[in-house]
C-alpha cells in the first residue's frame, strides 16, 4: 500500500472534524464530548496541528468558547479537554505517576517546540468568550472566576488547566498566573461557568495567599487539584520567590492536601 504522508493525515482529520464542529448547535452531548477530545488529541503532541486548529475559526471556537455548553458536568469535560492540550496525562489519570513522567520525558523535544503556541492557546481561551470577556481582564482571572464555582468538577478542571498550563510553560507561565488576582472565597457565586458577578462587586486577593488558603475547597478532590496547582508553582517558580514565601509554600507542602489546623478541646466541645 501506498504511504500516506503524516501532514496529509493531519489535513484530511482536520477537514473531518471541521465538518464535525461546523454541526455545532445539533451535537449530542457524547457527540460534543468526542469533537472535543479529538481536537485535543490532534493538538497535544503536534505542532502543526495545534497551529492549524488556532489559526482555524470554526475548530477554535468549538474547542475554546466554554459558554454554550449546557451542563456542569460538560463544562468540565470542556476545561480538562483543554488541559489536555497542555498536558495529555491529566485526563488519563496518569498525572504524577511514573508512567505519568515517562510520558513526559517522551514528549520532551515535541513541548519544548509547543510552548509558544500553547501561551498561544492559553491567552485565546478569554478572547473565544466574546462579549462576555469583559467580565476578566485575562485568561488566568476568567478561570479563576470559574474556579470559583460551587460546582466540584468546573473548581476541579480549572485547577487541572492553571496546573498544566505552569507545568508545561514553566516560568513564563507561573509569572502568568502569579500576576493574577483571584476571587475571594466568600464572594457569591453563581453555578454556571461565565455568569459571575461584575469584578467591581468582588474581593480579590493576592494570588499567593489564595495558593496556601485552606478550608474553602467543597471536596477532597477539590482540594487536591488545588494543591497541585499550589505544588506546581512552588516547583517551577519557587525559586524566584522572596525567602519567607518560599518558607510558607515549603511548609503548606509539607502538610499536604488535606491538612486542617487543630482546634482547642473545648472550642470543639462547643
Amino acid at each position: 500500500p501506498l504511504a500516506v504522508s503524516p501532514t496529509r493525515l493531519l489535513s484530511a482529520f482536520s477537514s473531518a472534524l471541521h465538518q464535525f464542529a461546523r454541526e455545532d448547535s445539533s451535537l449530542q452531548d457524547a457527540e460534543q464530548l468526542s469533537l472535543w477530545d479529538a481536537i485535543s488529541s490532534l493538538a497535544a503532541p503536534n505542532t502543526d496541528a495545534l497551529r492549524g486548529i488556532l489559526d482555524d475559526n470554526v475548530l477554535r471556537n468549538a474547542w475554546l468558547n466554554i459558554l454554550p455548553a449546557r451542563q456542569s458536568k460538560l463544562k468540565a469535560a470542556q476545561l480538562l479537554s483543554i488541559a489536555r492540550a497542555f498536558d495529555p496525562t491529566i485526563i488519563s489519570g496518569l498525572h504524577g505517576s511514573a508512567s505519568a513522567l515517562a510520558a513526559a520525558s517522551a514528549l520532551a523535544t515535541a513541548r519544548s517546540e509547543h510552548t509558544q503556541y500553547l501561551q498561544k492557546l492559553y491567552m485565546l481561551i478569554l478572547t473565544e468568550q466574546g462579549p462576555r470577556s469583559r467580565i476578566a481582564s485575562s485568561t488566568t482571572e476568567l478561570i479563576l472566576q470559574w474556579a470559583a464555582s460551587p460546582i466540584p468538577e468546573i473548581r476541579s478542571a480549572c485547577y487541572a488547566l492553571l496546573t498544566a498550563f505552569v507545568d508545561t510553560c514553566g516560568v513564563a507561565g507561573a509569572q502568568i498566573v502569579l500576576g493574577s488576582k483571584p476571587v475571594s472565597p466568600d464572594t457569591s457565586q453563581r453555578d454556571d461557568v461565565g455568569s459571575n458577578s461584575s469584578r467591581d462587586t468582588q474581593k480579590s486577593l493576592d494570588m499567593m495567599e489564595w495558593l496556601l488558603l485552606r478550608g474553602h475547597e467543597p471536596t477532597p478532590g477539590c482540594r487536591v487539584a488545588k494543591f497541585e496547582l499550589t505544588k506546581v508553582v512552588h516547583r517551577v517558580a519557587g525559586g524566584l520567590l522572596a525567602e519567607p514565601v518560599q518558607r510558607k509554600m515549603e511548609l503548606f507542602i509539607g502538610q499536604g492536601p488535606h491538612y486542617s489546623k487543630a482546634q482547642a478541646w473545648d472550642v470543639v466541645a462547643e
